[in-house]
Formats: C-alpha cells, structure tokens, sequence
C-alpha cells in the first residue's frame, strides 16, 4: 500500500482531481461568466494531466522491458536464469 503513495501517476492522479474540485468549487462563489471560465480551465489541463501519467506509464514499461524498474531490483534477469 505505501507503494501506491510514493508512485509519480497516483500522485499526478490525485493533483489533478483536487485542482479540478478545486476549480469546480469556486465555481460555486463565482458568476455564471465565470463558471464557465472554470470549467474551460479544467477542460484544458484535464489532456495535460492524462498525458502525463501516459508517459510515467510509457516510462515503467520500457524499464519493466529492460529490467531496470526500481521495483525489479531483487529479481533475476533473463541472461542470469541459465
């Protein structure tokens, strides 16, 4: 469990919905014009934090691949079985 804490996408993930709470809450002490400014906002940095966490996801596949992901640092490579 406190692998999940230290992991770079679950943190991402968790910024990204308390930014986007945050953005729809004040909306709720906001003009209407500026609600919709909100919700722009959100809308645009939403891609942003997806893309994000696509490339950590990228990033520890290739490392997976390659036997050199942090958390492999106690199994044995392929070349190292025989």
């Amino acid at each position: 469990m406190s692998a999940l804490f230290h992991s770079r996408k679950f943190l991402v993930a968790v910024m990204d919905a308390f930014l986007a709470t945050l953005a729809i809450a004040l909306t709720w002490w906001l003009s209407p014009d500026n609600v919709k400014q909100a919700l722009v906002l959100v809308g645009i940095w939403q891609p942003v934090f997806v893309a994000v966490i696509y490339g950590i996801t990228v990033e520890d596949a290739a490392a997976y691949d390659a036997f050199s992901h942090p958390n492999q640092k106690e199994l044995p490579k392929p070349s190292e079985t025989v």
